[in-house]
């Protein structure tokens, strides 16, 4: 049934796990106890109760329900934290009673009850009313989704199918009658579209998850079963993702085994599944199974580590012809990590197709779900979702409460007011009259009841902790809404993180996905107003907008405002709720990214005011060049000198909504800018910033310009008025160190203000998620007033790309904002503006910033035939043929080329700044014509660029997370791919007729092939650490990969991504520094850090393409071999059967690159001193030579 593999324990089969923990197996299905959620259910749910909850208990929420149970005549109290649940039975004569109760004969005050638990006496709760709805949201508090309903993956394995592939490819056309009668023993067979009950995140609505399911309700637990052979089927997708998205993510695992081989636990790689069952019909099972233990068998020549796992019935009974057996059986294996759980299997594993057989399934998926929920690996993950559902319960309902108390206190105020002054003008005399005719509240009536709060997104492992989350916040609004959600956006990408493991957090973009497909079914319409997606970014909207559930429209923003982009991040939901912040609709946001927005709830006055910005975005997409003057439909209500009056909180608040570019400021509206620097201009003791990017200049005009708007506010702030300035600035994989340090640091010194750093640490396990880990939040705080807006602050956000803010003047809300900066401030993640001026320049590709004595040495690299090479250097470059050596040309620049790359052998070249003082910003691309000794283009970036690959059609700029391609003809981007932490700046690109391309991937040691003749990606798992060096033959039919590790040389096919040959340079660590194929891919050679050189043979494995006339005949060419590789195949290690270089060299100097010449059986050798030696090798003989006289091709400063 089940192989024995690493990690699984097979149940009934203890001799090969001895060191399973002993402990009690899990308690049958939901036998309540005084910790069990589904108490409420029985003693509360349906019957009178009173409920009493606050959020802001002293020690966090809290929930008591009361219930009086007049047969025992005793109160059942249940008290729920986060701490946990208490369950408390106290009898009537118990409780305490006032004395006028007791005098009147009166039963005790329900708080008397709940305080009768020692813990709680000096507590007094506010109540909420028990209505029938309230009890429908307190049981799913006490009983989460996950408690009540449970999705199972389920997974057809034919006969002689062993890999995941083959088993996904499965459909329902071709499965046996076994399997068919199967399912109906499990649940009946649904119609997915339309269907109410528990869906186990299938699609509901449009049919994305196929047309039909298997669903059960037993012993009222719900049951999804995500049936592989009934979800949808790709013929073109040979790893069916969509069927592993649902599989591969369920915890719980039926395996129905159609043939008679076992099933490895491990075959479907998942971090999610912790309990597989496997079952097969008898009929089709190895008969070593049923009749005699494996154990005793002989074992087969390809079996490994994969013995079979006997069943109890092959140890305990005699053996049974199988045509004997009832066709209608069916033996069960189970496999897990976590400890068992009932019903224990039996002796038999043998089941007939009855309703036992399906009790013991059901009781079995129950329970193994409900033991996933407390262990270890899932318990934190459990805690948080049901810590959630808590949170947000309290919050809301406390709300609710205190506006109602407090509107009820207004109510008594103004009774009485109206009391006295009724009976003070009796008083008076007749012929005094008072007239209001002029008189109005300055407070907006229609925000009597509304409220707004400080969302926040902290990142995981980021050791900070906010009263609101972005992801509460907009569930909250979208799962709310009643007629309409309003979004403006950049981007969306919510449903991105859906295919990593859970802990990255990738679940929360894909709740808040769900939730506006579930707000569209409940009939709420939706538009989105987004900018023009580029090449490669999510498609979120457009499926949404595929299937119905939205209306939208997409704005060309340059082509209206001559440049920038539509970066706002905007929520208005029912024209009475809105948000605005700096989370972008991206699942990182969520749960990667440091964010932070203010919520407005049941204000219809700035709300509106708010929609009516969204209204001009909506408008313009639909626009081919904007108005010079906006219609009075535009009209803005507030402003800076008109703020809004609103009550918020029970609170007096002053408040008005910018924007910006000024193309977009209509009548009567405040530009973003404006109300930016009246900020600081207004304030007398204190100015607090987080912003993710400051800088007095543009970031993306050409040429960039100087604009000290924002700077000279601050400066004369300090120096004029003494206002003491904090400013906290991101530092990340993407800040642009060559602009920001240097103007934070010229504020640094002044007095009166202090510049720091906010670093986000890494992830502290791999892969790191590009894109992220970074304070994004974008506000300031004065000691009169709060700015949360969308912009970075540098030119180019004001001045031409799409933002807003919120300007809020409220003592209390400025005290909480002030608040959050203070725990940044003082926070770890806080650094000083110089931490980073020792760091070192990350490695752009092979030499680079090599500083060995007396070199001025930057960058050198040979280009796509090994013809040249070009160095960059701090004073230009020069450029140089190998063979025959010779300088070719070069260029005195008055600063340093960090890299130059060359096309072939034309004037054309790619530079990039670099050195102590770089020629060109190191986050430019220019591209340079030697024959016009100028540069004929430019790509400008945010980050550093780490290396450019040329073609004849293409360029490719490599950053530290992210790989463009560029149409060389007219510099249009093509393709844009994400990849791993990438410092060294690895790419490699075909350089003959085949466009392929291949990159880091999202996870360590994963190699991105693009094969876009073919319109073919290979996603290449080639090495478990990072990658240090790859290479692509000339035809781009093989790719070479080389780990940090440096022992091993792996060669792949990208056609197919199957690995063809494996090398090994040596068995200690060492550090990669090239790796370069022949013409012919018959040969490979590699240098590292250890002074030597490799060369290896391929021959056997070059593709069919390769000349035959150039290979040696195989018995002259052959790698070395360990003398012991005939014991490789029974040794437990692959290190006796690797195959070492045919050649070895030695090279001088520690730091070189080496390539294959032009000269047959030749290799040059470029080192960091400038120093260039060529080496001829004999693969027969297993010699190679070094020429005597090494070419000098860089001076040493002091020569």
């Amino acid at each position: 049934m089940f192989s024995f593999v690493s990690g699984f324990y097979i149940e009934g089969f203890k001799e090969e796990h001895k060191d399973w923990p002993e402990s009690p197996f899990i308690d049958s299905i939901y036998k309540p106890n005084q910790t069990d959620p589904s108490i409420y259910r029985r003693d509360f749910y349906g019957r009178h109760h009173k409920v009493f909850l606050s959020y802001y208990g002293t020690d966090g929420p809290i929930v008591v329900t009361v219930h009086y149970d007049a047969n025992e005549e005793t109160y059942k109290v249940l008290y729920l934290q986060d701490s946990g649940l208490i369950y408390k039975e106290i009898p009537r004569w118990a409780a305490f009673r006032s004395f006028w109760r007791m005098l009147f004969c009166k039963d005790p005050s329900y708080h008397h009850v709940y305080q009768y638990t020692p813990k709680f006496q000096d507590i007094r709760l506010p109540r909420v009313p028990t209505t029938p709805e309230l009890q429908d949201e307190l049981l799913a508090v006490f009983e989460p989704d996950f408690s009540r309903a449970i999705k199972v993956g389920l997974l057809y394995c034919k006969a002689n199918q062993t890999n995941e592939y083959e088993m996904l490819a499965n459909t329902s056309n071709n499965t046996s009658k076994e399997y068919d009668d199967f399912l109906t023993i499990l649940g009946d067979r649904i119609e997915l579209k339309g269907f109410s009950g528990y869906s186990g995140g299938l699609d509901v609505n449009y049919g994305n998850s196929g047309k039909h399911s298997v669903y059960t309700k037993y012993n009222d637990v719900e049951i999804m079963f995500h049936v592989s052979t009934m979800l949808p089927h790709y013929p073109n997708d040979p790893k069916q993702i969509e069927k592993k998205k649902h599989i591969g993510n369920d915890r719980i695992m039926i395996v129905f085994t159609d043939g008679p081989q076992s099933y490895i636990p491990n075959c479907m790689k998942s971090k999610q599944t912790r309990v597989k069952s496997s079952s097969s019909d008898v009929n089709k099972a190895s008969p070593a199974i049923l009749s005699t233990p494996i154990v005793n068998q002989e074992p087969s020549e390809d079996s490994d580590s994969s013995r079979l796992a006997p069943s109890a019935s092959s140890k305990k009974q005699k053996s049974q012809p199988l045509n004997q057996l009832k066709p209608a059986q069916y033996i069960v294996s189970i496999a897990t990590t976590i400890p068992l759980n009932e019903p224990p299997l039996p002796a038999s594993p043998v089941f007939y197709k009855d309703e036992q057989f399906r009790k013991f399934l059901l009781e079995k998926l129950i329970n193994g779900s409900k033991s996933l929920c407390k262990h270890p690996v899932f318990q934190t993950k459990t805690n948080r979702a049901q810590s959630m559902v808590f949170h947000t319960f309290t919050h809301k309902h406390t709300n609710l409460v205190n506006a109602k108390m407090k509107f009820t206190s207004l109510l008594i105020v103004i009774s009485l007011l109206s009391c006295i002054a009724f009976f003070a003008t009796s008083a008076l005399p007749n012929k005094i009259k008072y007239t209001a005719d002029h008189l109005s509240s300055s407070n907006d009536d229609k925000c009597a009841s509304g409220s707004m709060y400080i969302a926040e997104s902290i990142p995981m492992y980021l050791n900070l902790t906010t009263n609101q989350t972005t992801y509460d916040a907009w569930m909250n609004l979208i799962s709310n809404a009643k007629e309409s959600i309003d979004m403006g956006l950049f981007y969306m990408t919510l449903t991105d993180g859906g295919d990593l493991p859970s802990e990255y957090g990738g679940y929360m973009g894909m709740n808040i996905y769900k939730e506006i497909i579930a707000a569209h079914a409940r009939g709420v319409k939706i538009r989105i107003v987004q900018n023009l997606p580029s090449s490669g970014e999510g498609n979120d909207t457009a499926n949404l907008s595929q299937m119905g559930a939205v209306e939208l429209r997409t704005i060309n923003w340059p082509s209206l405002v001559g440049g920038g982009i539509l970066h706002t991040k905007l929520m208005v939901v029912d024209k009475k709720n809105a948000y605005v912040g700096s989370a972008n609709y991206d699942w990182r946001s969520l749960i990667q990214v440091k964010e932070l927005g203010v919520v407005v709830e049941n204000c219809k006055t700035i709300v509106e005011d708010t929609k009516a910005a969204f209204e001009q975005y909506w408008e313009a997409a639909n626009m081919t060049q904007l108005p010079n003057k906006w219609p009075s439909k535009d009209k803005a209500k507030y402003n800076s000198t008109h703020p809004a009056q609103l009550k918020l909180n029970g609170e007096d608040i002053s408040m008005f909504l910018a924007v910006s570019p000024p193309q977009f400021v209509s009548k009567d509206r405040t530009g973003d800018i404006d109300a930016l620097v009246a900020a600081i201009n207004a304030a007398n003791q204190s100015v607090c910033i987080s912003v993710m990017d400051y800088a007095p200049t543009s970031f993306y005009n050409n040429p960039n310009l100087f604009w000290p708007v924002i700077d000279d506010a601050l400066r004369a702030a300090a120096f004029n008025r003494k206002v003491n300035i904090r400013m906290l600035i991101s530092h990340w994989n993407h800040t642009n160190m060559y602009v920001i340090p240097q103007y934070l640091k010229s504020l640094d010194v002044l007095n009166y203000v202090q510049v720091r750093w906010f670093q986000v640490p890494d992830l502290p396990f791999q892969p790191q998620v590009p894109f992220s880990r970074v304070n994004h939040a974008k506000y300031m705080v004065t000691e009169k007033q709060s700015y949360v807006g969308t912009s970075n602050w540098s030119q180019d956000y004001f001045t031409n790309t799409g933002g807003l803010s919120y300007n809020i003047v409220n003592q209390d809300f400025t005290a909480q904002l002030q608040s959050i900066f203070n725990r940044d401030w003082n926070s770890p993640y806080a650094l000083p503006i110089n931490t980073f001026e020792q760091q070192q320049q990350q490695h752009k590709m092979n030499l680079q910033n090599c500083k060995e004595k007396h070199s001025n040495l930057l960058f050198a690299n040979f280009n796509q035939d090994y013809s040249c090479f070009a160095c960059g250097t701090e004073k230009g470059f020069l450029i140089f043929s190998c063979d025959p050596f010779k300088e070719r040309f070069g260029r005195v620049f008055d600063g340093g080329v960090g890299i130059v790359e060359m096309l072939f052998r034309c004037n054309i070249l790619a530079i990039v700044g670099g050195g102590t003082k770089p020629k060109f910003t190191p986050n430019q691309v220019m591209i340079w014509d030697d024959y016009q000794n100028k540069c004929i283009a430019k790509l400008e970036f945010k980050s550093e660029v780490k290396a450019v690959k040329l073609r004849r059609d293409r360029i490719v700029v490599v950053l530290e997370n992210k790989v463009y391609v560029y149409n060389f003809a007219d510099l249009q981007l093509v393709h844009q791919l994400e990849t791993t932490n990438n410092p060294r700046g690895i790419c490699a690109v075909c350089p003959g007729a085949s466009n392929v391309l291949a990159c880091p991937g999202l996870k360590p040691g994963y190699v991105h092939v693009e094969l876009y003749d073919h319109k073919q990606t290979q996603i290449i798992p080639a090495h478990e650490s990072a990658l240090s060096q790859i290479a692509l033959n000339k035809d781009g039919t093989r790719l070479a990969t080389a780990s940090e590790k440096g022992t091993l040389i792996r060669i792949f096919d990208t056609a197919t991504g199957e690995k063809i040959k494996e090398v090994r340079r040596g068995s200690n660590r060492a550090e990669i520094y090239s790796i370069a194929f022949n013409n012919e891919s018959t040969a490979l050679c590699v240098s590292s850090d250890k002074n030597t050189g490799h060369i290896f043979d391929l021959s056997r494995s070059a593709p069919a393409t390769s000349s035959a006339s150039t290979k040696e005949p195989e018995s002259e060419v052959k790698n070395r071999q360990s003398s012991f590789h005939f014991m490789g195949d029974i040794l437990p290690t692959n290190y006796f059967k690797s195959e070492w270089s045919a050649v070895q060299f030695q090279i001088p100097e520690s730091r070189s690159i080496c390539a294959f010449s032009s000269t047959p059986n030749s290799i040059i050798v470029i080192c960091a001193s400038g120093v260039c030696y060529k080496y001829t090798y004999d693969f027969a003989k297993g010699e190679c030579k070094r020429d005597e006289n090494p070419l000098q091709f860089m001076e040493n400063e002091e020569s």
